[in-house]
């Protein structure tokens, strides 16, 4: 029983060709040299084409949708409230103060006629 019994022993050499022609051979060999040139030539550029599309994309948003868009609006906001400061509310402000008393008196009385008629109907 002697071939028989070594055959038994070492689980019918399943192990060793797992570990010698499976794992050394197919995967250390083969598989892993693949996977490394799939890693290294596929995966890394995929990777790195997203990076630099995600910079471009960043760099166009800020020269085109911040710079020209969002700070143009805000600008175009200021030079507005600005030229209205300047050129047509600064004629209301006279620093007449009887002017402001009748602008009031103007305006009390509009409210009145308009809650007066709004009652009326």
């Amino acid at each position: 029983m002697g071939l028989f019994s070594k055959l038994l022993v070492n689980k019918y050499y399943l192990d060793r060709l797992y570990t010698d022609l499976i794992t050394r051979t197919a995967v250390r060999d083969k598989l892993a040299p693949a996977m490394y040139w799939v890693n290294d030539h596929i995966i890394d550029r995929v990777v790195y084409l997203a990076g630099a599309a995600t910079g471009r994309l960043g760099r166009g948003t800020y020269a085109y949708g911040d710079q020209r868009v969002i700070d143009g609006a805000v600008n175009g906001f200021a030079g507005g409230a600005g030229f209205l400061g300047r050129e047509v509310f600064r004629k209301f402000q006279s620093g007449n103060v009887q002017l402001y008393a009748g602008g009031m008196f103007v305006g009390v009385l509009i409210f009145a006629v308009a809650f007066a008629a709004a009652a009326y109907r």
